[in-house]
């Protein structure tokens, strides 16, 4: 999942990518936008400090755990009605 945010990210760099504003106006306004070097190394410098899931290595496992049990007692069946 990190590769995948990394990627994003030197796209977002290098060639752009499209956000929208809502104007004062009332209309949306959708612009190709690049981040700027400074934007770009401080996010690829967190990024690089998170695990594949997106936690800081402290808050990570602990992170994980208390998500799973959440996960597992909450019910949700992933399969649907079988």
């Amino acid at each position: 999942m990190r590769q995948l945010a990394l990627y994003t990210l030197d796209e977002f760099h290098n060639n752009g990518l499209y956000t929208a504003k809502y104007n004062e106006d009332g209309y949306w306004h959708v612009n190709l936008q690049q981040l700027s070097d400074e934007k770009y190394y401080q996010l690829q410098n967190i990024f690089n400090q998170l695990d594949d899931y997106g936690y800081y290595p402290e808050e990570g496992r602990n992170s994980k755990i208390q998500n799973n049990n959440k996960l597992n007692n909450s019910g949700f069946d992933f399969l649907g009605p079988q």
